[in-house]
């Protein structure tokens, strides 16, 4: 081919023709330009199948990681409703000792289960890895603004308020230990659960039920902290589900 052309650029200059030369010249350069763009369409093109192949493949990750997330979600709040429902109950009994049920293994029971507290662990493995490669790898603006509300804000007021939580337990423990003591648990061999020493003397003690009760407040924030997240995850869920249709 090049062969071809340098025997024609020289048939031209050698015969004095001008400008049939600048015509070749000039259709020459036009399609050096032609096959540069081709060539550049379909590295551009490669470039976006393999982008759009990474972007699959990580929805798919993130959608599994979202999941999860939201099944461990679920059965958090459900154990989290249970422990509000026992925290009134004791706080109607610290407040009026007549309420507190006949039968004192009971309460012991209600009391030690309540001081377990909810920790959850929404699973971040896949945002982190498209962290690092950039949330721009997602097309659809939606997936990005949620993605980003999920893990950089709600997760992180999860996390601050399951701390604060664990820290009101803690405080209650550390300064009211004198009012309480071990008890075998009832299912478990080898546990033991911290339990108040007497009924009565807990319900005179109001700094143990100010402090009980701000735990209490607590966890209905946390309540509220987990049901948000669980409202999101499920939104982006959606989302993405729709993406995944488009593709």
């Amino acid at each position: 081919m090049f062969k071809l052309f340098n025997a024609l650029r020289f048939q031209f200059l050698s015969k004095n023709k001008i400008s049939k030369y600048l015509l070749y010249a000039l259709g020459e350069i036009i399609l050096v330009v032609i096959g540069i763009l081709i060539a550049l369409n379909i590295n551009n093109a490669n470039q976006l199948k393999l982008q759009k192949e990474k972007e699959v493949k990580l929805l798919t990750e993130l959608k599994y990681d979202l999941e999860i997330t939201l099944e461990e979600l679920k059965r958090d709040i459900q154990y989290l409703n249970i422990q509000i429902e026992r925290g009134e109950t004791l706080i109607s009994v610290f407040i009026d000792s007549t309420k507190a049920p006949e039968n004192a293994i009971d309460f012991n029971s209600d009391y030690a289960g309540y001081t377990n507290n909810v920790k959850s662990y929404p699973r971040t493995m896949a945002y982190q890895n498209l962290k690092s490669l950039g949330v721009d790898l997602f097309s659809n603006d939606s997936i990005r603004f949620l993605m980003t509300e999920i893990f950089e804000r709600k997760i992180e007021r999860l996390q601050h308020w399951q701390k604060s939580v664990i820290n009101r337990e803690e405080s209650l423990f550390t300064n009211h230990a004198q009012h309480l003591k071990l008890s075998k648990n009832r299912t478990e061999e080898n546990w033991y659960d911290l339990i108040p020493k007497s009924l009565e003397r807990t319900t005179e003690n109001m700094a143990f039920i100010n402090e009980f009760a701000m735990m209490q407040d607590q966890r209905h924030v946390l309540w509220f902290v987990l049901t948000d997240l669980e409202s999101e995850v499920k939104h982006l869920l959606n989302v993405i589900e729709d993406e995944q249709l488009l593709n």
